[in-house]
């Protein structure tokens, strides 16, 4: 599949799934700000159509990503955000986030996100963590 069509494909070498002993914690790093480009963002109503979303879905919440939608009292709509918690990921204790009039397409969003993220096994290494202290 394309660069959108199979973005856990590169990790699914390893299984994702939960193995015995691993370990979960609850601390956060900081947020990761992605900004698509045009054509990623004409890509995602396609992708969000198809397969490739409920296959990525599995993936990044059995992978330890922590994922919530909730109502986006500040702006209306809704916010989808994921939090890494498996402690043995690079990615741990990143978050991310997406907004959306929906639930569905807010959640669909993130996970479009998280797939871009994943094309490296650190997400840090296609964006970096956002500073802390803007303005």
């Amino acid at each position: 599949m394309g660069a959108f069509g199979d973005g856990a494909s590169r990790k699914n070498k390893r299984s994702a799934a939960k193995k015995s002993g691993e370990e979960f914690g609850d601390d956060f790093k900081g947020w990761i700000n992605v900004n698509l480009s045009d054509e990623e963002k004409e890509t995602f109503g396609k992708w969000f159509e198809g397969a490739a979303f409920w296959e990525n879905f599995v993936f990044f919440a059995s992978d330890g990503c922590s994922l919530s939608v909730k109502p986006n009292t500040r702006d209306g709509g809704f916010l989808a955000v994921a939090v890494h918690r498996r402690v043995a990921s690079p990615n741990y204790g990143l978050g991310v986030s997406a907004r959306a009039r929906t639930p569905d397409v807010a959640l669909g969003r993130l996970i479009f996100v998280l797939t871009i993220l994943n094309r490296e096994e650190s997400w840090e290494a296609v964006q970096p963590m956002a500073d802390p202290d803007r303005w």
